[in-house]
This record gives structure tokens, C-alpha cells and sequence, in this order.
């Protein structure tokens, strides 16, 4: 059985099952704000576009510095850099 790579997964799910809250996060006042999958798949898709851009090549290997709210969601997300590997560096940031 084959499952495909994460990318293609990522965007599968996307497309199969479109959800007006892919993603949610509370802010500071506890109120909470929802990202639409499409608005994750721009974002995430921007990121790509910027990292191929710079130069990332199937087989490299990208490290992440992302902090801990959905701006630092779409750096971890599989179809950041396709064909490229995320090695996530977590960290807290005060």
C-alpha cells in the first residue's frame, strides 16, 4: 500500500475536505480566531515558492525557526518545500 508523500497528502486534504477552520488559535484576550484551509494552502504555498526560489533543491535539508502561533505554521506544514527535508529547531521564545 502506497500513502503518497506529505505533500500530496497535504493537498489531497485540502481539496477533499475544504474546512472554513483548518486551523484555530486564541489570542492573548482568550478570544479565538480560525484560518481557512484555503488561506493555509496560500500561505504555505508562498513559503515554497520562496524557499525554491532561494535556491532549495529536492534532497536539502531546511532547518525551521518558528515560533509557537499560526505565523509559524506554515514553515512546518509538509508541502513547505517539496521534495526538501524540514528539520524543525524548537524553541521557546520569551
Amino acid at each position: 500500500m502506497t500513502y503518497g508523500t506529505l505533500p500530496s497528502r497535504f493537498l489531497n486534504a485540502i481539496d477533499s475536505s475544504p474546512n472554513p477552520r483548518a486551523q484555530m488559535f486564541r489570542h492573548p484576550d482568550s478570544t479565538w480566531e480560525s484560518i481557512a484551509s484555503t488561506e493555509l494552502l496560500r500561505r504555505v504555498s508562498g513559503l515554497s515558492m520562496v524557499l525554491v526560489e532561494l535556491g532549495v533543491k529536492p534532497g536539502d535539508r531546511v532547518a525551521l525557526f518558528a515560533a509557537n502561533r499560526p505565523s509559524g505554521t506554515p514553515p512546518t506544514s509538509p508541502s513547505t518545500a517539496p521534495a526538501a527535508s524540514p528539520f524543525p529547531s524548537i524553541s521557546t521564545i520569551a
